[in-house]
């Protein structure tokens, strides 16, 4: 059963807002999770549509939060061999008070509010364990508010994906 558009329920980088997208959107979407290279002109070619057609829907794809384009690297083979997860426990009411903070830190790579025991998940990357212990006995200890920290050091990247399972019509709502 082909799809005719979907509506895309989730977080983006613009807010929880639910934003729709077509058919043509989608196939978009699917041919640059295949490779992420592919010129607007090639993936034009493929769906038999003008390549200005294809730059503005891309453009308003990324403009909209619902895709990203970057060069994504393996920290630990570019020169920051330490890699932490890291999880807060932060005081009620503080969570994004918190949250502005870290965002400012550059070690920090990656920030998501989350549900248990912690309140906040972080990743975070250093050249040297030294580094690691300044940051956190400066930076982040300076943060306040932060009632718990726990840290993880990453040993092997086993896996790491930056696009969701195959976007299909039975994972969205019409």
């Amino acid at each position: 059963m082909p799809i005719y558009g979907a509506t895309f329920r989730g977080s983006t980088m613009h807010g929880s807002e639910a934003i729709h997208l077509s058919e043509f959107d989608l196939k978009i979407i699917s041919a640059l999770q295949a490779d992420g290279r592919r010129s607007n002109t090639e993936i034009a070619r493929e769906l038999q549509v003008a390549e200005s057609t294809v730059r503005r829907r891309l453009d308003w794809l990324v403009k909209s939060g619902v895709i990203q384009v970057m060069a994504i690297t393996d920290p630990l083979k570019v020169g920051f061999p330490v890699w932490i997860i890291g999880q807060l426990e932060i005081e009620v009411g503080k969570v994004e008070a918190v949250v502005q903070k870290l965002e400012r830190l550059t070690e920090v790579t990656f920030i998501a509010i989350t549900t248990g025991s912690f309140d906040v998940l972080f990743t975070a990357i250093f050249r040297s364990t030294t580094d690691l212990y300044s940051f956190l006995s400066g930076p982040l200890s300076g943060i306040g508010h932060i009632r718990k920290i726990e840290t993880s050091l990453v040993l092997r990247l086993a896996k790491r994906r930056f696009q969701g399972p195959p976007i299909s019509q039975n994972r969205m709502t019409e």
